[in-house]
């Protein structure tokens, strides 16, 4: 399993440049990185995975699957988180990202405070917390506002304005799902191919 924190000299080595070339990326905002107490900068493993793959640099193996899209859904109803599941990743299991679903905004909202995915996906109409109100958490937050959101409901027409006049989504579809229009927004937000 690799490192979750990388000094800017094991970040050198995994990009096979000079130390001196990570903290100039660091310094100019090519790389995120925090500093600690005595002052060191020290990199996010998903920040280094970023900058490797905006530069079009290979990524090592031991980085690989790091570099995995997660994926969110969440729906009141258990036959479409089936479906769902069934048509994005199949029986085999062999799609790019990880899937992972929820019944309510609620449980989704408490699993993205221990791992944030890429994309969420979210009926609106569901007990507990609602996809609106899931929404409109994550975009109030500095650490999730740039989440990408896709809003699938039955009652769309209803629901549309609210959403749209508050930014709280990137893509709205209307049940029954139409899977390849999900997959061109699956694609194009995780920047992946499936």
């Amino acid at each position: 399993m690799p490192k979750k924190i990388y000094s800017t000299t094991e970040a050198a080595r995994i990009c096979h440049v000079e130390r001196a070339t990570i903290i100039r990326w660091i310094d100019v905002g090519i790389l995120k990185a925090f500093k600690t107490p005595t002052g060191r900068n020290k990199i996010l493993t998903e920040d280094l995975v970023d900058l490797l793959k905006e530069n079009k640099m290979p990524i090592p193996a031991v980085l690989r699957e790091l570099a995995r899209k997660l994926i969110y859904v969440v729906d009141d109803e258990e036959d479409f988180l089936y479906i769902i599941k069934e048509r994005l990743i199949g029986e085999k299991g062999e799609a790019p990202f990880d899937l992972e679903t929820f019944d309510n905004g609620f449980e989704a909202l408490m699993s993205i405070g221990k791992k944030r995915p890429d994309i969420l996906i979210t009926d609106v109409r569901m007990p507990e917390m609602n996809g609106y109100e899931l929404c409109k958490k994550l975009k109030e937050n500095g650490d999730t506002k740039m989440m990408k959101i896709i809003i699938i409901s039955g009652y769309l027409d209803q629901e549309l304005d609210r959403f749209k006049k508050n930014g709280l989504a990137d893509a709205y579809l209307e049940k029954p799902i139409d899977f390849k229009e999900l997959r061109r927004l699956i694609t194009a937000y995780a920047d992946i191919e499936f």
